[in-house]
């Protein structure tokens, strides 16, 4: 099993005992994928860069094409990492076997706030949803 820090809003959660709070299986495939979302793409593939698509795509369209192929790409590359690093001491509920559903909308008729919702499906079955906003 693999385990890591429980993260809210940027920071390590610490419990009552003043020690980290730690995540395993379903909750830490989410927030790995969250991680992934988040962050500008690395030389890994790892990270997918969302919020550098803001302002720079003309329409809503060219925006959800984007942030889906962004999304399938940094979610392989995440894939290819889990094989390559733990994948022995990795359960089924936190390895990933396929993306689900990409949504992405804007909010109140803004061209410059989207809303989006992306479905990672584990190796157990199990359904990590991880939503944002992208942009102001």
């Amino acid at each position: 099993m693999t385990q890591t820090f429980l993260i809210q809003n940027g920071d390590v959660v610490i419990g009552a005992t003043g020690q980290p709070t730690m995540v395993a299986d379903g909750v830490k495939l989410r927030q790995d994928v969250q991680e992934n979302l988040s962050i500008s793409v690395q030389s890994t593939g790892f990270g997918a860069g969302l919020d550098d698509l803001v302002g720079i795509l003309g329409d809503e369209f060219s925006l959800r094409a984007k942030v889906a192929q962004r999304v399938r790409t940094s979610i392989g590359a995440m894939l290819l990492l889990q094989n390559q690093y733990h994948r022995a001491q990795r359960p089924l509920t936190e390895r990933i076997a396929r993306i689900g559903q990409i949504l992405v909308s804007s909010v109140g008729g803004k061209k410059s706030t989207f809303l989006f919702k992306v479905d990672v499906m584990s190796a157990a079955g199990l359904t990590a949803s991880t939503t944002g906003i992208l942009g102001g």
